[in-house]
């Protein structure tokens, strides 16, 4: 092989890395995104499943009121 086509060959290795090194970054934020959004849904799904949860004791008190 030529230098130049060696070089040329680093030179490609090294843009790949570069390559990959962005797109693993870009992957990483992309899952972190992606965590927070199921954490923000699973957060509101246990929220709501208190009230629900709680919706029967209110109910249960007004009818010891009543009694």
């Amino acid at each position: 092989m030529c230098s130049i086509e060696i070089k040329n060959m680093g030179l490609l290795c090294s843009r790949n890395r570069h390559f990959r090194g962005v797109e693993a970054e870009e992957n990483a934020h992309r899952m972190q995104k992606l965590k927070g959004e199921l954490r923000k849904k699973q957060k509101l799904k246990s929220i709501s499943r208190n009230f629900y949860y709680l919706l029967p004791w209110k109910r249960k008190e007004e009818n010891h009121e009543e009694i």
